[in-house]
């Protein structure tokens, strides 16, 4: 039996002869949390609804638990969707709201119905606020009752369309434990749209990054973010340094690279065919000194100057000449002044290499 709760192959879709997804091959296990993660018109929400059966795809293959469901309507597939803006009925109170889809089967009495929802209202901590009606209640909670009406009909695979992006930034943090809590309670089958980096990597097992339609990398948070495989990603994870240079010397293991005038970094990578190639160095990986370090590779005099004051940590804006700029997070309590002169140092190791 394959292992994988959801597959596609193949998967495209087009609007008037435009690509909106091409060739996307997923293949996601049974009780995975997993995130669609790509800037807006990447196509994300397209995949999303081309699962639940709200999209029909042009050509390729969607199956679930072995089953092939390409074809199938969304009524008939053991998969839920919460959609963004929630999509609760105004004039029914909670109860009603969840209990829709539980009637509409009219495959339970009424007396389960009431049980099956009352225990949904107490996994998605609301029990009590059966009786109330949705504009009663806040984002936070009307997210909890969409959640709470898609889980109770059991599916295989819960689907999430950027369920953060209407709450603001202290609720959104409790949504997140949440949804880590109820994935982990129901162990069920989470697939997430989102456009925001920092909610795919805190609540993923995987990610699944899309741009113009095609599926760039899927991998681990922690993969996708220290080994991203093509520009765009290093890019649109995280905050980096995205330069380009010359290789200019080659050994064993190690690439000399000239990064506009004067400025040559070792690299600890050696199998490239082109002489142009893209570094890209984490702004957390630039390490910050008063005083030169002996035989470290990698150091340059640098002029301070701009500083981010960011709460926990401060980002410096460092020039290296009158062409090169590099940014570094440090941590520390040095607060460096403006125009103060200083050493910064990057390990070979942690410059990540794409040949153009």
């Amino acid at each position: 039996m394959n292992k994988f709760v959801i597959e596609t192959r193949n998967l495209c879709k087009k609007y008037q002869n435009t690509p909106a997804v091409t060739n996307i091959n997923l293949q996601i296990e049974s009780g995975e949390f997993i995130s669609i993660l790509g800037p807006s018109g990447s196509g994300k929400t397209t995949l999303l609804r081309m699962l639940a059966g709200l999209e029909e795809s042009d050509s390729g293959q969607i199956l679930l638990a072995d089953n092939d469901i390409t074809n199938i309507a969304p009524y008939k597939r053991p998969i839920n969707m919460v959609f963004q803006n929630y999509a609760l009925f105004p004039h029914m109170n909670v109860f009603d709201n969840i209990a829709f889809g539980l009637k509409i089967k009219r495959e339970l009495t009424q007396s389960k119905i009431k049980d099956v929802v009352l225990n949904a209202l107490n996994l998605v901590k609301l029990s009590g606020y059966d009786n109330r009606y949705p504009h009663q209640l806040s984002g936070g909670q009307q997210q909890r009752v969409a959640i709470a009406r898609a889980i109770v009909n059991e599916p295989l695979v819960l689907l999430l369309d950027e369920p953060l992006s209407a709450l603001d930034q202290q609720i959104r943090d409790e949504m997140k434990d949440e949804l880590i809590y109820l994935q982990k309670q129901l162990n069920m089958t989470f697939i997430m749209v989102t456009h925001d980096q920092n909610d795919a990597l805190s609540l993923s097992k995987r990610i699944a990054i899309i741009n113009n339609g095609i599926l760039e990398q899927f991998a681990s948070a922690s993969q996708i973010y220290d080994k991203p495989e093509t520009k765009f990603i290093a890019k649109f994870i995280g905050n980096t340094n995205l330069l380009t240079g010359q290789i200019i010397e080659k050994s064993a293991n190690e690439l000399i690279v000239e990064v506009n005038t004067g400025i040559k970094l070792v690299v600890n990578q050696s199998n490239f065919k082109s002489q142009l190639i893209s570094l890209s160095i984490r702004l957390e990986k630039v390490t910050l000194n008063l005083k030169q370090i002996a035989d470290s590779k990698n150091q340059f005099p640098a002029t301070i100057i701009r500083s981010q004051y960011q709460g926990g940590y401060t980002v410096y804006s460092l020039k290296l000449n009158e062409s090169t700029i590099i940014k570094a997070i440090d941590t520390s309590s040095a607060n460096y002044q403006i125009d103060s002169q200083i050493w910064l140092s990057i390990n070979p190791t942690d410059i990540i290499v794409f040949e153009d």
